[in-house]
């Protein structure tokens, strides 16, 4: 026996126009916090006389919500001033607020829940929650979430392995770092040439500089001048990892 289901939406009056996947992500090094609106799945069944529908390419209003156990109900960017953008229907809305300083970024760190409210085409109230809200730090632990060392004592090549999160850096020095006789020595680390033999897709290279397409940072291997840098105390100093990437 076939079982049919029928899917009933109100016609006029459904307004969940976005997903409770949405999410809050601050970046700390950036001072922003980002408001990621999906759309909600069910928009594939609406009629095209439903709110979500057609208010497509309306300029609406924003704000970002958030409840922190210790300053209570944040909202975002102030209680009266939302923020502006064009709600376009079924598609991925990026909302973003930067604060002034990181002393004011930081009073949302402790929160854990939030949500949004949104005022579309300047007339209609939409009230949801998201799933997650997850800050950045600019530190290694938040800019990856893997971190391997790599290194072949032979040829005096090392490097880490590493699975990028998202962080908003268009542009960085990369340095390696290794502890010998009570100090850390800092080495700083060049782009490898993609023409080099050792080049793999993925290295931070001539051709990838792209923070969040690396997935190698590496010593240029055949550079006469970069291996002679290291004594072999120093290399099985840094053998053992007592290193740290910056």
């Amino acid at each position: 026996m076939n079982i049919v289901y029928i899917l009933m939406i109100e016609q006029k009056t459904f307004k969940q126009c976005f997903s409770p996947a949405s999410t809050i992500i601050g970046n700390r090094l950036t001072k922003t916090i980002v408001l990621n609106l999906f759309p909600n799945p069910l928009m594939g069944y609406i009629p095209t006389d439903n709110m979500c529908h057609v208010l497509n390419g309306k300029k609406s209003t924003a704000f970002i919500l958030l409840k922190s156990p210790t300053l209570g109900s944040i909202r975002l960017p102030d209680p009266t001033t939302g923020i502006s953008f064009t709600y376009i229907f079924n598609q991925n809305i990026t909302i973003s607020h930067t604060f002034a300083s990181v002393a004011l970024y930081d009073q949302t760190l402790d929160a854990t829940n939030g949500g949004f409210e949104i005022l579309m085409d300047g007339e209609y109230q939409v009230l949801g929650s998201v799933a997650d809200v997850m800050h950045i730090r600019s530190n290694q632990t938040s800019c990856f979430s893997q971190t391997h060392f790599v290194f072949d004592l032979n040829t005096s090549t090392y490097g880490f392995d590493v699975t990028p999160m998202f962080c908003s850096l268009t542009s960085f020095d990369v340095f390696f770092e290794y502890y010998l006789d009570q100090k850390w020595t800092k080495i700083p680390v060049r782009a490898i040439s993609s023409a080099n033999p050792a080049y793999n897709a993925g290295d931070y290279s001539d051709a990838n500089t792209d923070f969040l397409q690396i997935t190698r940072y590496l010593l240029d291997p055949t550079s006469a001048s970069e291996s002679a840098k290291y004594s072999d105390t120093e290399r099985l100093v840094i053998q053992k990892k007592q290193t740290r990437f910056l």
